[in-house]
C-alpha cells in the first residue's frame, strides 16, 4: 500500500525540519513525502520542483492559504493513500502499520480519521471515542485536519477539493477540513474513525479563544455546510461558545450572523 504524506509549509529555505516530522523514516518502506512550500512573492524561487531523495519531493509555489496548499498536494499525489498534514507534527514509527490496519479493517472506506497525541503531555489531544465507528455530519465537525487519511483515487474520482476561501491564510481561518469531509460524505464517500494515533502535535491554543475574525469565519462556515439550517447551528454554537470570548451572548450571536452574510 503506497502512502504519500503531503506536508504544508511556508517560505522554507532549509528543509532539515523533515527529520523532525519523520524521525523514524528508516522504518517506512512504502511512504513518500511531498513538501508543499508556499513562498512569499518577494522570495526568490530556486526551482518549481526539487527531488531531495527518491521518496522526498519539494514543490515551491507562489501561493497563499492552507486550502490552496492542500489542493496542490492533492493534485500531485499518485499514491494509494494520502495523508495531508502540517509542518509541526511528528509521525510515529508504526505509521504504515496503522494505515494498513485501518484500511484493512474498513476495506470500503474512502476516508479514515485517526487520533493525535499532544506533544507536550504525551496524552490524547482531545476526548476520542474508544471504538471505531462510521462518521456522520455531527461527528465530522470534531475532526482536525491532521487526523485524516484518504484514498487518493476516491477523492479524485468525485472531484473533491478544499474550499480555498476557508482555512489559515484567508479571511476565514477555519473549517477547511470540515467542508472537505462533509462534501465527501454528501457525495457518497464512506468515512470511518479508527481509534489509533497517527502523530503527535503541539496542543493548539489559538482556536480556543474566539476573537472577532474567528467568530465571523465560523458564521460563514455554518452557512457553507448548513445552507438551509445554518441559523439553528449558529444559535447552538453561540450558546456553547460565547463564554470563550470577550463578547456577550448577543454580540457573539450578531457576529456569527454577520459572518454568515458575507461569504466572499
Amino acid at each position: 500500500m503506497q502512502i504519500q504524506i503531503n506536508i504544508s509549509t511556508i517560505n522554507r529555505v532549509n528543509f532539515d525540519f523533515i527529520n523532525e516530522i519523520i524521525p523514524y523514516r528508516s522504518f517506512y518502506n512504502e511512504t513518500q513525502l511531498l513538501i508543499i512550500n508556499q513562498l512569499l512573492k518577494n522570495t526568490k524561487k530556486k526551482s518549481n520542483s526539487i527531488l531531495i531523495k527518491e521518496n522526498i519531493k519539494i514543490l515551491n509555489e507562489y501561493s497563499k492559504g492552507l486550502s490552496k496548499s492542500r489542493n496542490i498536494g492533492l493534485h500531485n499525489t499518485s499514491a494509494e493513500i494520502t495523508i495531508p498534514t502540517d509542518d509541526d507534527v511528528v509521525f510515529f514509527p508504526n505509521l504504515e502499520d496503522t494505515i494498513k490496519t485501518a484500511f484493512g479493517h474498513y476495506p470500503d472506506a474512502d476516508i479514515i480519521t485517526f487520533q493525535t497525541i499532544d506533544a507536550t503531555t504525551n496524552k490524547l489531544r482531545k476526548k476520542y471515542k474508544k471504538k471505531p465507528f462510521k462518521h456522520n455530519i455531527r461527528t465530522l465537525l470534531k475532526v482536525s485536519s491532521i487526523e485524516i487519511a484518504y484514498k487518493t483515487k476516491s477523492i479524485n474520482k468525485h472531484r473533491i477539493k478544499y474550499d480555498e476561501k476557508f482555512g489559515l491564510g484567508t479571511n476565514k481561518p477555519t473549517g477547511e477540513e470540515t467542508i472537505f469531509l462533509i462534501n465527501a460524505l454528501r457525495k457518497g464517500l464512506k468515512i470511518y474513525y479508527f481509534p489509533f494515533p497517527l502523530c503527535s502535535h503541539p496542543l493548539e491554543t489559538s482556536n480556543t479563544w474566539y476573537n472577532k475574525n474567528l467568530i465571523l469565519a465560523k458564521g460563514a462556515l455554518f452557512k457553507k455546510i448548513f445552507p438551509i439550517t445554518y441559523l439553528i447551528a449558529i444559535i447552538l454554537f453561540a450558546i456553547t461558545k460565547y463564554k470563550k470570548s470577550n463578547f456577550t451572548f448577543l454580540k457573539f450571536l450578531k457576529l456569527l450572523f454577520k459572518g454568515s452574510i458575507y461569504n466572499d
